[in-house]
């Protein structure tokens, strides 16, 4: 089964911007939040990028996958080379998208939260979304 969902904009639109987020990979060094170079870099740019989304009335956004880097002992990466475990990589994620929750149309899984699916049969995806008030599709 594919679930959709319809979303009225307000009329007075005659375009959006819709700026899909993903691969931000918080919990990573070089992700959103994480402590290297790269990962500093990936965090001015991903403000200013929700920033951006918080002052445009236009802008929209949707959640795309591979939020988390979701490394777990059998995957590939290495659980005690993280900035961040999963518990304080979701707190960290929820804090930066709460600005701009009610302009986030949905979200789904990647690859990276399939594993923590895999392993333990639950999503930190659907975790996020239910927190943000927001509309998770698990049928990536």
């Amino acid at each position: 089964m594919i679930k959709t969902k319809s979303i009225i904009l307000p009329r007075e639109y005659d375009h959006i911007y819709l700026v899909c987020l993903g691969d931000t990979h918080v919990g990573d060094k070089a992700g959103l939040g994480g402590t290297s170079e790269e990962g500093r870099y990936a965090t001015k740019k991903f403000r200013n990028m929700v920033k951006w989304i918080r002052d445009i009335p236009q802008a929209y956004t949707f959640l795309m996958g591979d939020l988390f880097d979701s490394v777990t002992k059998t995957s590939l990466g290495n659980v005690y080379e993280q900035d961040y475990n999963l518990k304080t990589a979701k707190d960290f994620l929820y804090e930066e998208l709460k600005p701009i929750k009610d302009k986030i149309l949905g979200c789904f899984d990647g690859n990276h939260e399939a594993r923590i699916e895999k392993a333990v049969g639950d999503s930190p995806v659907r975790d996020l979304g239910f927190r943000l008030g927001i509309e998770y599709f698990p049928n990536w």
